[in-house]
């Protein structure tokens, strides 16, 4: 959650502030108020808030010489500024502090939340803030197509053919050239949904390549800097490329047998919606040959022995307490009518009987 503080001598002020903002929908926690500067300045230094919203006209330290302070003391916070006068020594401090909006009081919701908006967007550029509070920037449509789009990237980078990375990054860069957002917002809201897709699915990368895990920090930093969408898409896509030709290599230049390969890969990816063919690629091979030389060391096929990994962990996972529609996402099924049936045929019973 990122964090605001109320500074305002009126208390009905206050009040209307906390009932106008969206507050729980875009992930800001109001964490103090103060009646004038010189409590904010305390609220401050106890709470390092991510947004101050402040009035002008107040006792004890006012606006002006609050704003000034906050500059002085270079304290890293976005600014709103509400007041009741259309006064122009306010609005020149306020500029000059770099405030995100000047609000005239009586105060209006929607100006409030498009302020609140606002300083989102400029806090997703230099601050670590969460996916959630991105979301509420962007129609649920761009969401969705971002999840959807990211997901598909999925069998590319746990494969071993750097040629399909290009045609699908171009097919997403497609879809959001014409958002009309922020781009460094839209970036870093892509970023947050690559980044876990990159880790599960180039762990062996990750772990081992050091220009792997360069690139990887490298375009953290950047995207926290800000990219537009068109040096993103290229930083990822060498990322991407640099991952794949590493596992590649691995695989091309390992003593050990195919078999022990596949089966190490399996014991780690076992929970994504792998198959027989997926393996197969990845290292080069039939899936003919691979399920024959598999069952050769391990007296099982390689699609069997991924089925009773998964099935072993939803029976582990069932008594754990785990619900079934979670043990089925959990394990790569993407309908759990699907996975009752893959189950029961397993196991001879249904998930809700066994056990039992």
């Amino acid at each position: 959650m990122l964090k605001a503080i109320i500074v305002d001598d009126e208390k009905w002020a206050r009040s209307i502030i906390r009932t106008f903002g969206q507050w729980d929908k875009l992930g800001i926690d109001i964490v103090g108020e103060a009646e004038d500067g010189l409590e904010g300045l305390n609220l401050i230094e106890k709470w390092a808030p991510d947004i101050v919203i402040t009035d002008m006209e107040m006792s004890n330290m006012d606006g002006i010489v609050f704003l000034k302070t906050i500059k002085e003391k270079s304290i890293d916070t976005k600014i709103i500024v509400i007041s009741g006068h259309d006064n122009f020594a306010y609005m020149k401090q306020a500029i000059h502090s770099q405030a995100v909006e000047y609000i005239l009081k009586p105060i209006d919701a929607e100006e409030l939340n498009q302020a609140l908006e606002k300083c989102i967007k400029e806090l997703a550029l230099t601050k670590n803030i969460s996916t959630l509070a991105l979301h509420d920037l962007f129609d649920q449509e761009v969401i969705e197509e971002i999840i959807d789009v990211t997901k598909s990237f999925r069998s590319i980078l746990r494969g071993t053919d750097s040629l399909k990375v290009m045609p699908l990054l171009s097919q997403l860069k497609k879809k959001f050239r014409n958002i009309h957002q922020e781009q460094g917002v839209l970036v870093r809201l892509i970023h947050d949904y690559f980044v876990p897709i990159i880790r599960d699915e180039m762990m062996d990368a990750l772990k081992n390549s050091t220009m792997f895990q360069t690139l990887f920090e490298q375009l953290r930093l950047d995207v926290t800097r800000g990219l537009i969408l068109e040096e993103y898409f290229q930083k990822v896509e060498k990322l991407m490329i640099t991952g794949i030709d590493y596992r590649c290599h691995q695989i091309r230049t390992s003593e050990k047998p195919v078999a022990e390969l596949a089966k190490e890969y399996v014991d780690n990816a076992y929970k994504e919606d792998i198959s027989l063919s997926d393996v197969a690629e990845r290292f080069f091979i039939s899936k003919e040959y691979l399920s024959s030389t598999f069952k050769s060391h391990f007296g099982i096929t390689l699609g069997n022995y991924i089925l009773r990994k998964k099935m072993e962990e939803a029976a582990y996972l069932l008594s754990e307490g785990v619900s079934h529609k979670d043990i089925s996402d959990q394990l790569g099924y993407n309908d759990v009518t699907y996975f009752y049936k893959v189950f029961k045929r397993y196991y001879g019973c249904t998930p809700g009987e066994y056990g039992n």
